[in-house]
């Protein structure tokens, strides 16, 4: 079975650790879950639109983008949501995504 995924948040921990060398690799959500073959990643979802813009660069475009998770999830029903935003949001993300995927 495969399954569909999005990440809510593409700064640090959702993708730009992947490009430090001194870390273990997979070092964010992002190449974490496109080393997965069982996981089709399917969009994204941050503020910062310099974020999106390279993290869609990187994904080939293969992904849709979204400034704000509230647009992704009206958007994409995905079965995996990865929430990788700053500590002072994570509540708040975590529960917007418990509410638009019921099934969780």
């Amino acid at each position: 079975m495969n399954y569909s995924a999005v990440i809510i948040g593409t700064g640090r921990i959702g993708f730009t650790l992947g490009f430090d060398k001194k870390r273990e690799q997979p070092a964010s959500h992002t190449m974490a879950l496109m080393a997965n073959k069982r996981i089709n990643l399917i969009g994204a979802a941050d503020s910062n639109p310099e974020n999106l813009e390279k993290w869609k660069k990187y994904t080939k475009g293969k992904a849709v983008t979204f400034t704000s998770s509230q647009q992704l999830y009206s958007s994409l029903h995905p079965d995996i949501i990865t929430v990788a935003v700053n500590e002072d949001s994570h509540m708040e993300e975590c529960l917007a995504a418990i509410k638009a995927k019921p099934r969780i």
